[in-house]
């Protein structure tokens, strides 16, 4: 209750910005055992899956050349939500080198396909939702007093509100078909934590056995702030007028209930004079 009387949230366009980026295979990319291919294989489906996010929300999408990180460096801090669909690298002996790999068209100029987590801790995006559609975007080495130096933690130290990030290397396909159903919800009105979730049932009722172990679809994880991006579909209540009112009957309840007893003691010392 306190924090929805501080933050005030407000329901804005929840206009989104939605990377897709297209690789071709080079190998001048250092990769490790952690990304989810080794020689940076197209993504087949996440165009598709910023496609159907446009579909449900008022989405600026950015795929193939276009992908890349001056693009994210110059766009990101103006948009409600930020999506990036892409490959990932964890480096857990050197965790401030974990990065987000761009298009790779430019074979000249490797540093600015990949944003690191050193430089996102320079960064100001204070988008209220990012979701880190990449491998092991939650994953990273623990330290004593820090705890996981994450991709998701830096974001999270960059501003943004509220980070749906992976714990392994989640799978392409059933990624997209998850976070199409994750943006239905959260425009249906529901929080981040219950858009997921409902996503994920969904997800085992649409798909066979094969397709239903935790790794496709148990790997996405919502953190920080829960609140709804948008309106509910259902009538909207207005929680704090209704605890105000109440707060007010509760401090005139003595009030009254002082009237009831003194009239009592009235009624009582008038038929005790009556009888006398």
């Amino acid at each position: 209750l306190f924090n929805n009387f501080v933050n005030d949230i407000k329901f804005s366009n929840n206009k989104v910005l939605a990377f897709a980026p297209e690789y071709i295979n080079n190998g001048n990319i250092n990769t490790n055992v952690n990304s989810r291919n080794k020689s940076l294989n197209p993504l087949k489906f996440t165009e598709k899956e910023v496609e159907s996010i446009s579909k449900i929300f008022n989405t600026s999408i950015l795929t193939g050349r276009n992908a890349n990180y001056t693009n994210f460096l110059k766009l990101s801090k103006d948009f409600d939500i930020v999506h990036l669909a892409m490959h990932a690298e964890v480096d857990d002996k050197q965790p401030l080198n974990s990065k987000l790999l761009f298009s790779n068209f430019d074979n000249s100029s490797i540093g600015e396909k990949q944003v690191t987590v050193a430089d996102i801790y320079n960064m100001d995006i204070n988008s209220k939702l990012l979701v880190l559609s990449a491998c092991n975007t939650g994953k990273g080495k623990i330290r004593n007093g820090e705890g996981t130096l994450s991709l998701a933690r830096a974001f999270m130290y960059a501003g943004c509100k509220s980070i749906v990030m992976t714990l392994w290397s989640v799978e392409d396909e059933s990624s997209s078909v998850l976070m199409e159903s994750f943006y239905k919800n959260l425009n249906k009105g529901y929080t981040k934590a219950k858009a997921l979730q409902l996503a994920k049932v969904e997800y085992l009722k649409n798909n066979p056995p094969s397709k239903t172990h935790p790794y496709f679809w148990a790997g996405f994880i919502p953190v920080g702030d829960q609140e709804p991006v948008a309106k509910s579909s259902k009538t909207d209540i207005n929680w704090a007028f209704i605890f105000i009112v109440a707060g007010v009957g509760f401090g005139l309840t003595p009030i009254f209930t002082n009237r009831k007893i003194k009239r009592s003691i009235r009624r009582k010392l008038r038929s005790r004079m009556l009888i006398k």
